[in-house]
C-alpha cells in the first residue's frame, strides 16, 4: 500500500513542532490509550489527549477506515 506510513508520520511531526503551544511538554508527556481487536489482540488504534487536543492514530487503514473496523468505529 504506498503512502501508508507517510500521513501519519508527517502529521505526527506537525504536532512535536507546534511551538507556540505553551503546554507542548505536557501533550508530549501524556499517555496513550490503545483499542485492541478483541478477536485478534491487534492493536487497531490508539488516541493521545491532552486538553483539548486530541490526536488519533488508526492503524492498517490505509488512507480511509473500511467498514470491516466496527468495533473501532462503536468504541469512538
Amino acid at each position: 500500500m504506498f503512502g501508508r506510513g507517510l500521513h501519519r508520520a508527517g502529521a505526527m511531526n506537525w504536532v512535536e513542532r507546534m511551538t507556540r503551544w505553551s503546554r507542548l511538554d505536557d501533550y508530549n508527556g501524556a499517555n496513550r490509550t490503545w483499542f485492541v481487536n478483541g478477536v485478534s489482540g491487534d492493536t487497531e488504534m490508539y488516541v493521545k489527549e491532552f486538553d483539548r487536543f486530541h490526536f488519533y492514530w488508526v492503524l492498517g487503514a490505509g488512507h480511509s477506515v473500511c467498514g470491516l473496523m466496527l468495533i473501532i468505529k462503536i468504541k469512538l
